[in-house]
């Protein structure tokens, strides 16, 4: 009989995910019913602490390499698999909703959309919302700025990640070959910095469109 079924019938995690629902249970008890089992050493919510104490936080394990997780004492590669998959669902349940939550932010941000704007959505590194600035305003055709004017902006405000905004007036949603250039060269600029973009937005009134839903991001 394994350990799991071994444990009190309060602290199985199943048992209390049906009686209270999951939003009951804590971050190990989660991780717990993820993983199954635990090993010969010991049961699946000791593992599940020890992993969450190894590596900081829920943050810090949703980033542990693959390889070091399958050297984990009673972890190996379907367990890892298993929990790094988990951990890449919900982030992406999380950029799903933040460029939705992006798209509307941005909106009131740049308030009128009848000249070409940029700005810029400012994030820590755990995804809280610091705040939103104007870059620059032009005219109803294009707009003139420096990526230092972006990165001052973002590391005034002690960011990490950020999201740039950037308004077409005439609802043409397609990048230009300078909207990609661009969005390269702050790309870069940020990740001499530490910073990282989550995402370049161009938008209209009514729609947008997503650098990282069009996979443009993934070629710089």
């Amino acid at each position: 009989m394994s350990y799991f079924h071994n444990l009190l019938e309060e602290e199985k995690p199943r048992e209390k995910a049906l009686q209270k629902g999951l939003i009951s249970l804590n971050n190990a008890e989660l991780i717990a019913l993820i993983l199954q089992k635990g090993s010969k050493k010991r049961d699946v919510l000791a593992l599940s602490r020890d992993l969450l104490r190894n590596y900081g936080d829920l943050y810090g394990l949703s980033h542990a390499p693959l390889e070091a997780l399958c050297e984990e004492e009673g972890m190996g590669i379907s367990k890892s698999c298993a929990l790094l998959a988990a951990f890449e669902l919900a982030k992406r349940v999380q950029e799903e909703t933040s460029s939705s939550s992006a798209f509307e932010k941005g909106k009131q941000l740049l308030g009128s959309l009848e000249e070409e704007s940029l700005g810029v959505l400012i994030y820590d590194r755990k995804g809280k919302y610091l705040g939103g600035e104007v870059i620059a305003r032009g005219s109803y055709h294009a707009v003139s700025f420096e990526a230092s004017d972006i990165l001052r902006a973002i590391l005034r405000r002690k960011g990490q990640n950020y999201i740039l905004i950037h308004s077409h007036p005439s609802g043409e949603l397609s990048p230009s070959e300078q909207d990609l250039l661009a969005t390269r060269t702050i790309y870069e600029a940020g990740e001499c910095c530490g910073l990282l973009m989550l995402d370049h937005l161009i938008i209209s009134k009514d729609d947008a469109f997503s650098f990282r839903k069009n996979n443009l991001l993934l070629s710089f």
